[in-house]
């Protein structure tokens, strides 16, 4: 499935893990697969705003996702929590 292909590039990227890391790279990659409908790729985005990773850390928009998660995802409230 192309969301996941996308979460995994991105994982890629961000981490440096079988190519140069590349921030920007692996926050396009999560972008897409969030277009693509893709949960996983929503939780990552979230956690790299709560941590800062990639992207100027921002709480609010840690949230944001977080929530748009949550809401579209219902199930993964369990993964959450």
């Amino acid at each position: 499935d192309h969301a996941d292909a996308c979460y995994h590039l991105a994982q890629r990227y961000l981490l440096g893990d079988y190519v140069k890391k590349n921030d920007q790279e692996g926050i396009k990659w999560l972008e897409k697969g969030i277009k693509l409908g893709s949960c996983d790729c929503i939780l990552l985005l979230g956690e790299c705003y709560m941590r800062g990773v990639a992207v100027q850390r921002d709480l609010e928009q840690a949230w944001k996702y977080w929530k748009i998660a949550a809401t579209e995802h219902s199930n993964i409230m369990g993964q959450l929590m």
